[in-house]
């Protein structure tokens, strides 16, 4: 593709979503908002939230203000560091899994990869959140959005296995919820135990399986 943009592909009975390479444009609009994400992560770790400021982090970053603003609407935005279709990428994450893995296991694969990109940068993450309680306000929009994109692509994966489409939407719901559960406790483990958060899922996977 010469115009940076991405085409899916769902090869026929493969039950994934392939997606082209990026093109080139999009490679740098992907590593310019990392790496602003992650200067303001270590710059709030740094010197506090509330002694950052957006003109110091495009500053480390060596871009404009302008350029700032055309990826995030403010510093808060680039310490959290999703992006703006981050629940339509959320959805694919459950379209791209095998055709007949259950539904549950696709919830724990997909928390198990969000742990495990770029753990440094999630380290970072964690310990701002936790440091700084009053962002996770910020994240109650976008949790939601991501809580109805991916129990929509969930559900749809069951209907396509056979579910009935109401029991479907009902255990796509309790899933996705639980998806949360699961990422903010092993996240949390994984903080106060160091442990890798590889380590940190499977304990609470194994307590959850006590509990039941």
């Amino acid at each position: 593709m010469t115009d940076g943009s991405v085409t899916e592909v769902r090869p026929e009975g493969s039950g994934r979503t392939a997606r082209q390479p990026e093109g080139l444009r999009e490679q740098k609009k992907r590593r310019t908002r990392e790496e602003i994400h992650r200067a303001a992560l270590e710059m709030v770790l740094d010197d506090g939230l509330e002694n950052v400021t957006v003109d110091q982090i495009a500053e480390r970053v060596g871009i404009s203000q302008r350029t700032f603003f055309n990826y995030f609407p403010n510093k808060e935005a680039a310490i959290i560091g999703l992006r703006p279709d981050a629940a339509e990428q959320y959805a694919r994450t459950f379209l791209a899994r095998p055709a007949d893995e259950h539904a549950w296991d696709s919830v724990v694969q997909s928390v198990r990869e969000a742990l495990n990109r770029d753990p440094e940068q999630h380290r970072m993450r964690r310990a701002v959140l936790f440091r700084h309680p009053e962002l996770m306000r910020g994240l109650l929009t976008i949790f939601h959005e991501l809580r109805d994109a991916g129990a929509e692509a969930l559900a749809a994966r069951m209907e396509a296995q056979g579910i009935d489409p109401q029991e479907a939407r009902r255990l796509a719901i309790v899933y996705i919820n639980l998806s949360s559960t699961l990422l903010m406790s092993a996240a949390q483990l994984s903080h106060e135990e160091h442990t890798s958060s590889d380590e940190a899922l499977d304990r609470v996977l194994t307590i959850i399986a006590m509990t039941g």
